[in-house]
């Protein structure tokens, strides 16, 4: 059994959780559902029977630079592009990391979409991580397929 909160009046889906959770917002509905929990890539909430149905439209994995870069808070966004502007002179960077950021970031001005498949953008995502730029929350976010 998992249980699913939605907003009463809209019949939107809040949350899908393995536990019972009880909520006292009035906007806020539960109900429990038997068996697993839904594949969100495979299923999607239904409003009008307040369920689960099975994916019509096919899962896309590409979303437009600008919607990727809002993705990012704006102060991750200034902090990133600080970095994109200043990193070929950071000493504790060497040179095949450099190599591999450039090309990166090349691959991402030419073209108008980010595939959130693509291997580069969660390693990318892991340079932010560590250099201090995003969490390990703030990347499953920002890789979050819709």
């Amino acid at each position: 059994m998992f249980c699913v909160k939605y907003n009463k009046a809209s019949n939107e889906l809040l949350d899908i959780q393995d536990e019972i959770v009880i909520d006292d917002n009035t906007l806020v509905d539960v109900k429990y559902i038997d068996g697993d929990k839904p594949d969100m890539t495979k299923y999607k909430w239904s409003p009008e029977i307040l369920n689960f149905i099975l994916r019509v439209e096919p899962v896309s994995y590409s979303i437009s630079k600008i919607a990727f870069r809002r993705r990012f808070t704006f102060e991750q966004q200034m902090a990133v592009d600080e970095f994109n502007e200043t990193f070929m002179s950071l000493p504790y960077l060497d040179d095949n990391q450099k190599r591999f950021i450039r090309t990166g970031l090349n691959n991402y001005k030419e073209t108008s979409e980010v595939n959130l498949k693509d291997e580069f953008v969660p390693m990318l995502l892991d340079l932010y991580i560590s250099l201090g730029i995003i969490t390990d929350l703030d990347k499953q976010r920002i890789m979050e397929i819709n």
